[in-house]
């Protein structure tokens, strides 16, 4: 009789361990790109400063700001800027983000895995730097 009371505590237990792997804080950071010599990375940015110079055409990351919010449905984010970030169907480690600026809106569907860092952008250019998202999912 014991064993019956204690197998729905045990599954409780374990989808409770579930759930929790998805709730998660999802770190955003915005980063201004440039070509500059010498060469920089902010303070901030050393984890994502390889994965930024491998996909752009920049040596120089500054940090413009750096936030954290839940990862979960109608997170509004105020990236800095003028940026303004949503989520919505938020399903695991997937979601919709929808990046706003005055009229221009840039909406995609991610899967972020955690502890690995996804970039966004560019989100502006010219022909002296951009400005990009990073996003990653924190424990």
């Amino acid at each position: 009789m014991k064993f019956s009371s204690v197998a729905p505590l045990v599954l409780l237990t374990l989808l409770l361990t579930q759930l929790s792997a998805f709730a998660e804080t999802l770190n955003t950071r915005l980063v201004e790109a440039r070509n500059a010599d010498p060469a920089k990375v902010a303070p901030g940015l050393e984890d994502v400063a390889p994965m930024l110079k491998a996909q752009l055409r920049y040596n120089s990351f500054a940090l413009k700001g750096e936030r954290n919010y839940p990862w979960k449905n109608g997170t509004g984010l105020a990236l800095g800027d003028g940026y303004q970030m949503n989520l919505s169907e938020v399903e695991g480690s997937k979601a919709t983000v929808e990046l706003k600026r005055g009229d221009k809106i840039l909406k995609m569907r991610v899967t972020l895995q955690p502890g690995r860092p996804l970039c966004l952008g560019p989100l502006s250019s010219d022909k002296d730097g951009a400005l990009i998202v990073v996003l990653k999912l924190r424990n």
